[in-house]
Order: structure tokens, then sequence, then C-alpha cells
């Protein structure tokens, strides 16, 4: 009709008086090219065929912005993702879907301290994302995800001055500014992924890279109770209550899963004493005690649904096999069964009659056979050296055993693989035979804060002069790069840190952080919150994207290269260890809680005659 009366009115011999007409056809025609562009055909679940719209929003490849953070050229979606650019089907359809969430009962007491005030957005920050969590009823990856993009996130700059008290002007401004980053992450993940295991910080998407078990809520879970985020709390927690199932044919790498879900149940009972957690602690732990059916060295791998159990590859890693102390002494503590402080016990006695008298281990460990390969801090021996000192504080520093382990260990990383260039870098090398390599994973960076952890209970300002030197190579390693963020891992001449080309990428790594909470917490010298807080700043710039933060592919290039990752660790360790650089200085303490290796607090086991299981199990104090 539009078509048609616009034709006879144009005519030349009517035209004349049929403006309104003319009008009223042209209207009715942009009606309709309206219509087709923006919309699309989709097929409903019954079958039927409609006409869905396309909400206007700005295409994420075309946005550009002064500040790095996403642009035309770097932004590439993975290619094996069924989606494109701007496509409003963000949430793929899998065999699991998760079910949309339900607000839970109101949490039980924080028992770290009493809690801040729910976190609310300071007049002086940029209203850099909504920090409101969205309703549950929009929750759930089958909603239609297409939402406004985020602005950049930037976070405000605070004045360094120190009050009466000691602490610096603009902290808790600071830890606000942190919030709104987790919730510039966790809101996207509740619209577009909740459920899933992960999310992809350029597209949306749901992933189960972790087998289906809701892998990042059990990991950040901590993290939000420090924050005080009680709504997204009481969505994970409603999640896991109906959704989470361990008895699934699938198998998980022991550790990992130790460290991550187990850590994060445990953690979170203590923290709430709902005893559902625990009870799900219990049963996961007792399906990855599956894997000592190897023998003293537990297997790698275990199906948490069959318990089969096997070692990927054919060989296991030192660094895998030795950090699950903390986890299984905890859950034997809670729960009174001691087969599984047992378990870790044995592993302490196997690694104490190994033919490695100076405590310096190599990392590949052979089945059935002995380590073998070279020494080294980080990849697959680093949470080694960690646990050895932090199970000596989770027992209540009354191991003798352990605590000579870890300084026969100590003295021997310090006395051999402790470096200086002619420049005053201080790094960590590794021992190939006879060799020192000079390269230091950013997986090192632990070491100043074991180190200056241990010197609060132990003074020893050997110890705390390395930690100190340490750490600044490790802040080093941020700002000598182009993006200002670390790289994985960095070589040295003899006088200067140079870059390792074949590892220059970034996957937002907390140790370096992990480190300046700890230091500043034992030393109080704002220097490092001032570290912090500019690692934390140049993230934000170069990292931030559409539906969270994505790790880069090289940090010397300027313009940012994304990879589409977001571990779930940079939820449960770095912005952790980043908001408690800055929270009140009472919200955790370092005499109750020790950080396992993902940086889930456990509460430090009682004094003598109240420990439940393993050696120390009704020692007197020593």
């Amino acid at each position: 009709w539009g078509i048609s009366d616009l034709g006879l009115a144009c005519r030349p011999t009517t035209m004349r008086g049929n403006i309104p007409r003319i009008l009223g056809g042209a209207l009715i025609l942009s009606a309709i090219v309206f219509f087709v562009l923006y919309s699309h055909i989709e097929e409903t679940a019954d079958g039927r065929v409609k006409r869905k719209w396309i909400p206007f929003r700005i295409n994420a490849a075309e946005a550009k912005t002064e500040n790095g953070v996403l642009t035309q050229q770097n932004y590439n979606p993975s290619r094996d993702s069924k989606t494109t650019v701007g496509d409003t089907n963000l949430s793929p359809q899998t065999s699991f879907v998760p079910t949309t969430p339900s607000l839970a009962p109101t949490l039980a007491p924080f028992t770290f301290s009493s809690p801040s005030p729910s976190p609310s957005p300071s007049p002086s920050l940029s209203p850099a994302f909504d920090p409101t969590p969205a309703p549950a009823s929009d929750i759930g990856p089958t909603q239609d995800p297409a939402v406004q993009a985020d602005p950049p996130f930037v976070p405000v700059q605070q004045p360094t001055k120190v009050s009466a008290s000691g602490e610096s002007a603009g902290q808790p401004e600071r830890a606000q500014a942190v919030v709104k980053a987790f919730l510039h992450i966790w809101n996207a993940y509740e619209k577009h992924a909740f459920g899933y295991d992960e999310i992809k910080p350029l597209d949306g998407r749901g992933v189960q890279s972790w087998g289906g078990f809701g892998a990042v809520m059990l990991d950040a879970l901590d993290t939000m109770y420090l924050m005080n985020l009680t709504g997204p709390v009481d969505r994970a927690r409603q999640w896991m209550a109906t959704q989470l199932q361990f008895d699934r044919n699938h198998n998980v790498n022991v550790f990992e899963t130790t460290i991550r879900q187990l850590g994060g149940l445990l953690t979170a009972y203590q923290l709430t004493g709902d005893q559902p957690l625990l009870s799900q602690a219990s049963d996961l732990g007792k399906r990855l005690a599956k894997a000592f059916g190897c023998g003293v060295v537990p297997c790698s791998d275990v199906n948490l649904g069959t318990g089969h159990a096997s070692f990927l590859g054919g060989f296991g890693s030192l660094a895998e096999f030795t950090s699950l102390a903390l986890e299984f002494k905890t859950l034997s503590q809670e729960t009174g069964d001691c087969t599984f402080s047992d378990h870790v016990e044995a592993i302490f006695e196997w690694l104490m009659q190994q033919p490695f008298g100076d405590g310096l281990y190599p990392f590949s460990y052979r089945p059935g056979g002995g380590l073998t390969g070279h020494v080294t801090l980080g990849a697959r021996g680093d949470s080694t050296y960690e646990y050895l000192f932090k199970e000596w504080l989770l027992t209540g520093r009354r191991d003798k055993r352990l605590r000579e382990a870890y300084d026969r260990s100590m003295n021997s990383i310090l006395g051999q693989l402790l470096q200086r260039t002619r420049n005053g870098d201080v790094y960590i090398a590794e021992k190939i035979g006879s060799r020192l390599e000079a390269k230091m994973d950013h997986l090192v960076c632990f070491l100043p804060g074991v180190l200056a952890l241990d010197h609060h209970f132990d003074p020893n300002p050997i110890r705390l002069r390395a930690a100190e030197d340490l750490i600044k190579t490790c802040y080093q390693m941020y700002t000598r790069t182009r993006l200002g963020i670390a790289p994985e891992i960095v070589r040295f001449d003899d006088a200067n840190m140079v870059d390792d080309t074949g590892s220059m990428h970034s996957l937002l790594r907390p140790e370096t952080v992990e480190s300046l909470f700890i230091m500043f917490k034992v030393t109080g010298d704002q220097k490092y919150r001032e570290w912090g807080w500019d690692i934390f700043s140049k993230w934000v710039k170069c990292c931030q994207v559409e539906y969270g933060f994505s790790g880069v592919h090289n940090v010397q290039q300027a313009t940012p290269q994304y990879n589409n990752e977001m571990p779930t660790f940079f939820l449960a360790e770095t912005l952790k260890y980043i908001y408690l650089l800055f929270a009140p200085s009472d919200l955790i303490t370092l005499d109750r809680y020790v950080f396992n290796t993902e940086a889930h607090p456990l509460r430090i086991f009682p004094g003598p005659g109240q420990q439940k299981c393993g050696r120390t199990a009704g020692l007197a104090n020593q």
C-alpha cells in the first residue's frame, strides 16, 4: 500500500495536494526498511518461525577507545566460536544447560571480622559499570545476552598521603575500584554464562573448561564474601545447592581441582558455617582421594564418577602432588576423617626419603620411580616450597620436621639459586644439572610473599632483604613492558632483565600482587600499595574488554592482541589480593589464616590438644 500510494501521489498530474500522502508513504517505506535491517529470523523451540529485533548497540569490533581497551585490528574471536561480532546469541547451547538461579536465604554470619558496609560507588569514581547485580529472573545462559556494552573503566587516582593512623588516604576508594572491576566481570558472567566454568571475555560465551562444575563460582565465592557482595553470593550458593554434582563421569586434574574447588568449598564453609558446603567438600575430597590408589604419590588425574585414576602423559609433576596438604589436612580437621591427612603426610615422608639433601627437588616424577629433571621455582615446582612453609603455619607452627624441611630448601634456594645482575636485578635462577639458567617465571613471584611471611613469624632480616629485592624485580617485570603488565617469563643477561621472546604473553597472573599484599601487611611500607595500584591500573587500561578482562599475546606490543581468556584465578586470586591490599587492615589477619596457592584463606588450626589428625595432633607447643 505504501509503495503504490506513494507512486500514485508522486505522479505529476496528482502531486498537487497530495503532500500528506507522499509523506505517509515515505514513512511506511522507512518502517519496512528498518524492520528488515534491524531484525532477524529465528526458529523457536516449538518449530515456529518468528522475527526478533536486534537491539541498538555498539558493535564490539568497531568500538575504538583512546586507552587501548578494544580496537578493530586486535579484536579476534576464537575461530571455533559459533558466534560472530555483534551476534545476539553469544551463549551457545550445549548438552549442559545450567538453570536460572533464584535468590537464596540471607547469608550466614561472616566470620573473618565485622563486615564493612556493602560497597557503594564513591562519588569520585568513574561510573564505569553498574555495580548492581542483575535480578535473578534475568540470569542464565538461555537468556538473550544482548546488552549495552559497558564504557571503559578508569579507576580514580588517589592521593598517597599517610594519615595519623598509618593508613594511606584514599584506600577505601581504591578498594571500591577493585570491587567495581570484579562486578564488571561478575555481572557479565551472571547475565551470559551463569553455571558455566568460565566466560570468554571478548564475546561472552560460557565455556566448560573445567568439566562443567561451575568452577569460577567455587573459586571466586570467598572473594565475593570478602567484598561483602551478598547478592552474587546468594545466587552462587543457591546454584551450588541445587545444581552442583560431583558424581559425574568426568576426568579432572587432582591438583587443580583440589586447590580451586575443594579449597573454595572449605573456605566458604569456614566463612559461613553452612553445613552443605562441608558435605560437598567431603564428597569431592573422597572422590579425589581415589587418585591415591596409584600409591603414596597420587595419580595426576582421576575420574570423579568412576574413581579411575591415571597419570596424564605418563608422568607427574612435583608441585602437583606435594601441594595438597593444606586442603586435605583442613578437610580432616573439619570432618574428623583422618584419611585425608594420612595421605598427604605419607607424601611428605616419601619426599624426605628422596636423595636430595639440599632440599632442591627436580620437578618431574616417573610413576614407580623417583624425581628427575631440573630444579625450578616456576611451573611444576613452585608450590612445593610454598606448602612446606604454609603447612607448618596451618598446623600451628608445631611440626619441627616441616620447619626443618622448609629451612633446608630455603637456605639452598637463597644460597644457590638467588642471583644478581651487575645492575642490581635480583632473581631466582633454574638449576639444570650443575648449570644455572638465568630464567625466571612470573610464578616465582610468590616467593617474596613467603619470605616476608617467614619473617613475620620468625624474624630473619636476611630473608626479608631477599624478599624486598625479589619483589622489586617482580614489579620491574611490569614497568619495563610497553603495556605495563608482566610477561609469563623473563630472562637475564649479565647486566639486565631481558625478554624471553617465546613467552611474552600475559595470563593475568596473581603472584606479584600476592607478594605485594603480604609485603605490605608485614612491613607497612606504603610503596607496595602504590606498586599494586599501578599494576591494577595498567590491567584496567589494557586488558578490560566488554565481558571482563582478557590476557594478551605480547606485552611488548603497544596495541593489545587479546587471547580471549580469563582464568578463574583472576577472580579468585588476582583481584582478591589487590582488594585486600586496600581493604581495612583488620578484614583478614595473617595470624589467623593461611592462604592456599589459589588464595583461599584457611583457618589456622587450634592449639595443643584440639587438632584431630596428623603428626601434630595432641602435641604441646614446641
